[in-house]
């Protein structure tokens, strides 16, 4: 019998694995105790857990004889609490990752009270969320909440809608997001189209073996008047938000199971977009054996009904700054400019592992996401099935291969814009990974078949490869590089609004898929003061992207304008034809710059600190409004100059709706069960839009063209909050300190001065 402990806690340690004269036997299990029996006098004994050194033992005994062993391992000094599986789908120290991850703990989401999952997902470093638009290092720019560059994953499934191809981020369940890995780079391989620009991963809680969780949470939130009075609208019902959610599960035995419930009430700073949502999601697990080994089965479904509101535009700069512009949003109740959308959806996951005791193992999900409106006479339906089969197969302690095979069918009933479409994805994919001592690699392939009702399928390979090097215990150097597509969204394709819109969408039948790749080399650096544990990291990142989709204003006649002369076009049918269309961009280009900073622990006995920082400089570019940015050596010494530069030619190059300079500036610190906080961000101006913006939407022009207006924005939020053994945490947090009048979006802007009051206990 041997027993693994820690060296420094004596505390057992289950899952290490244990190798027996160069073969696996197998792990420990929950009390760190692994039993084989053997006919050899001598053995050489090999124990491996990720966060501790590996550890050697030759051990000696008669045959027959019951011996029984404790092995202690030290800790490793990458063990600073971070341990990522998105970019590999296996359990990895984040200091090997040959690609960028970024780790978000669950205290930094609570804290700050992230009612829905955009508003902690915002706060990582080069991540920006614009109108429900994920955009990792300036990937993707302001789209109209269509098709996402970034694939959203949970618990190890994908989670993004069938019709839109984008997240609902209020079906995500915050209550139970135990952290959130965001992984900056091409994730097509393992996890298939929509991951051109990278993927966040939700990982939600499971209960220790043995015990039980229970968390509730409730605020209260007030909107203060804008700076400028005129502005204001509400003089009886002041705006704000309200709401509750618990979380209750437990392990008992051989089951673990969670429950989580979510209701949320708001008072819409803009106006007539008040909304309601309410939602429970579930999760069960059994286990063969504790340990892990052996069969698990898993069950989990959500299911929640919202009433909620959106807007396109301010109706003007000045006393309806606050109020959205009457004639840009269909089947308005009210006001013209809100659209009411009552929303019912829900997904159920089962899923089957089997692990053996050689560490071979087999996972098998499927997931049925549903989501329908439910306020229309002929509601929007959409289905998507998703079947998943992966297996891990370790082929010695420091190679591990990683295969599988996907299916998806989605269908879409959408009689006002999208008609009824139906489509089909099959895919296979393998990846190969190696680790030992100073090196970390791998390699993986994968090939996918895409079909979509009424336009021609396609097939597309996909490549990655990545390395990285351990200088010193203390220091990692890494290098990838890294394909990416994205197929085209049902709505990309088919959407047709004209008719019901001031300025409607077009579809585009000849729409091509995204492809492209993702070169970078970074440095991270790992340095611990006390029990302070810091990452610095250093990267430089470069992105080609051919057939990028933007959505793009313009003339788009009918095929039977074809052969009639541009100046024969009546007047009132090019203005029928004016508007937005899905549109590809032959050849884009994007590289950048980005510094992070994150640390958590305790400087003192009583001091703790927690940051997370970071700066990101991109220059996003369509190569075919200058050709000499084709050049790499050209574009590099261009985007050398645009850095410090207002008005350099190179600008008016840029990909639309993009910010080249961000800043995020998170800092929190505890002492004797206080806390404080400053969340500070920086965006620069928007360098490019649409002239038809500028032109139409009113105030728009006068409000750009004002003395000092710059266009960057920038706002800081507050934060502090006592914490009782006996009675939970009080949190009150003010976000907007300074009252500032910003948009991160363009004529959409953002909320006053308000202060939200928290309280968050822990059972």
């Amino acid at each position: 019998m041997l027993k693994v402990q820690s060296r420094i806690t004596n505390a057992p340690i289950s899952d290490a694995d244990i190798i027996i004269d160069g073969k696996q036997q197998g792990s420990t299990d929950e009390k760190g105790v692994f039993i084989w029996k053997t006919n050899q006098t001598s053995l050489n004994i090999t124990v491996i857990h990720i966060g501790f050194q590996p550890t050697k033992a030759r051990v000696s005994f008669r045959s027959g004889q019951v011996q029984r062993l404790i092995i202690k391992l030290e800790e490793s000094v990458e063990n600073i609490g971070d341990v990522t599986i998105t970019a590999t789908r296996l359990r990895k120290p984040i200091t090997r990752e040959v690609v960028q991850v970024d780790v978000l703990p669950k205290e930094l989401i609570y804290n700050v009270n992230s009612t829905r999952l955009y508003d902690a997902v915002d706060k990582v470093p080069g991540v920006t969320v614009i109108d429900g638009q994920m955009s990792i290092r300036n990937g993707s720019g302001f789209a109209y909440g269509i098709g996402s560059r970034v694939l959203v994953i949970t618990d190890g499934m994908p989670i993004l809608t069938a019709d839109r191809g984008d997240m609902r981020w209020n079906f995500a369940p915050i209550e139970m997001v135990e952290n959130l890995e965001v992984v900056k780079g091409p994730a097509s391989v393992l996890y298939g189209a929509g991951g051109l620009n990278g993927a966040l991963h939700i990982k939600t809680l499971w209960p220790e073996q043995g015990k039980s969780v229970a968390r509730l949470q409730t605020f209260y939130n007030l909107v203060d008047n804008p700076r400028d009075p005129i502005k204001r609208w509400w003089w009886q019902r002041r705006p704000g938000e309200w709401g509750i959610s618990a979380v209750a599960g437990e392990s008992v035995r051989n089951l673990d199971y969670v429950v989580g419930v979510n209701q949320l009430t708001t008072n819409g700073y803009i106006r007539f977009t008040d909304q309601t949502q309410s939602r429970v999601t579930f999760k069960s697990r059994y286990r063969q054996r504790t340990d892990g080994k052996g069969f698990s089965f898993i069950w989990n479904a959500s299911i929640m009904g919202s009433d909620e509101a959106d807007f396109l535009a301010w109706a003007d700069a000045d006393s309806n700054f606050y109020v959205p512009l009457n004639g840009t949003s269909p089947n308005a109740t009210m006001a013209d400019g809100a659209t009411r959308i009552v929303r019912q959806q829900w997904h159920m996951t089962p899923e089957v592992l089997y692990e053996s005791k050689g560490g071979i193992r087999h996972r098998l999900a499927a997931r049925w996401y549903r989501l329908q409106f439910k306020n229309y006479r002929n509601n929007l339906k959409t289905n998507l099935y998703n079947a998943d089969y992966s297996i891990d197969l370790p082929l010695n302690t420091f190679t591990k291969i990683t295969a599988g095979a996907n299916y998806q069918y989605f269908d879409v009933f959408d009689i006002y814009n999208i008609g009824t479409r139906q489509g089909r994805n099959a895919s296979a994919f393998f990846q190969v990974d190696y680790l030992k001592d100073r090196w970390a690699a791998n390699a993986g392939m994968r090939y996918e078949y895409f079909s979509i009702s009424g336009v021609e399928s396609r097939r597309i390979p996909v490549l990655r490869i990545g390395g990285n090097y351990a200088i010193n215990p203390t220091l990692f150097a890494r290098a990838n590089f890294g394909q990416g597509f994205r197929f085209p969204t049902f709505t990309e394709i088919f959407i047709s609004t004209a008719g019901s819109e001031a300025v409607p969408i077009f579809p585009n039948l000849n729409l091509r898929p995204e492809y492209g790749w993702n070169a970078e080399i970074g440095i991270k650096k790992l340095l611990n003061v006390n029990k302070w544990k810091n990452y610095f990291d250093a990267s430089l990142f470069w992105l080609d992207y051919k057939d990028l989709i933007e959505v793009t204003f313009g003339l788009y006649l009918p095929p039977r304008w074809d052969t009639v002369p541009s100046n024969q076009v009546p007047l009132d049918t090019i203005v029928k034809y004016l508007g937005f269309q899905a549109q590809n961009v032959a050849f884009a280009r994007n590289t950048g710059v980005e510094f992070s900073w994150s640390s958590e622990g305790n400087l003192t006995k009583n001091l703790g600190l927690r940051t997370l920082v970071g700066y990101t400089y991109s220059l996003p570019v369509d190569v075919n409004l200058d050709s000499t940015l084709r050049n790499p050596f050209r574009y590099f010494a261009r985007f050398f100059e645009s850095i410090v530069s207002k008005d350099n030619p190179v600008l008016d190059a840029m990909l639309k709706y993009r910010n080249r300079h961000l800043l995020k500036v998170d800092v929190e610190a505890m002492w004797k069960g206080w806390l404080a906080g400053i969340d500070y961000r920086y965006l620069s101006k928007v360098e490019r839009i649409d002239d038809v913006f500028r032109i139409f939407l009113p105030g728009y022009a006068d409000q750009i063209s004002k003395p000092g207006y710059t266009g960057n924005e920038y706002f800081i939020n507050l934060r502090v909050g006592y914490k009782t053994n006996r009675f939970g945490q009080f949190t009150l947090i003010v976000n907007n300190v300074t009252n500032r009048e910003y948009m991160i979006r363009f004529v959409r802007p953002e909320a006053p001065r308000n202060f939200t009051l928290q309280y968050r206990y822990e059972f």
